[in-house]
């Protein structure tokens, strides 16, 4: 008696795949249409989105809140929107400045108490560093002209060729 092998049908890659479903205003992550009020709402959240406070990355997975590129598409396509999503750039700079302050005017982890005395907490130190220059190195991308290490020089001259050959007469 021969036992017969039952084998699965071989899977048809050429068969066709379901489509994806199209892009909603509810879908999470997804482009969205551009409404006054969600670009008022995508610019307060950038806005508030200071380093110790919710990332940007998480919030493109929430319902309503749109992706990059559609954030990106609103950028160049609403000036209203590019206008005020700088705003929301600028006052996010605003607070990581202050969070500069702070984080450099806590002095309570920079000593531990130990039966030697109060001895130096170079761990804390280390991370009040590094919190401090990263917040350094994002205001200096969000705001190059105004934190950047870099100095700008603005030119703003206009001269008239025929004022300038009326001098030279």
């Amino acid at each position: 008696m021969t036992e017969e092998i039952k084998q699965k049908p071989k899977r048809n890659t050429n068969a066709a795949r379901p489509k994806k479903k199209p892009a909603d205003d509810h879908t999470p992550g997804l482009a969205c249409t551009y409404t006054p009020m969600r670009a008022e709402y995508v610019c307060d959240i950038v806005a508030r989105n200071a380093m110790g406070l919710e990332k940007l990355h998480r919030l493109f997975k929430e319902d309503g809140f749109p992706d990059q590129d559609t954030i990106l598409r609103w950028r160049r396509v609403y000036p209203e929107f590019a206008t005020k999503f700088l705003e929301a750039k600028a006052f996010l700079a605003m607070i990581c400045v202050e969070q500069i302050y702070e984080l450099a005017d806590n002095a309570e982890a920079d000593l531990i108490a130990t039966d030697k005395g109060l001895v130096p907490n170079s761990n804390a130190v280390s991370r009040s560093r590094l919190q401090i220059e990263t917040r350094k190195w994002a205001v200096e991308r969000l705001l190059p002209k105004l934190y950047g290490t870099r100095s700008y020089v603005e030119n703003n001259v206009s001269i008239k060729h025929e004022d300038a050959l009326q001098e030279l007469e």
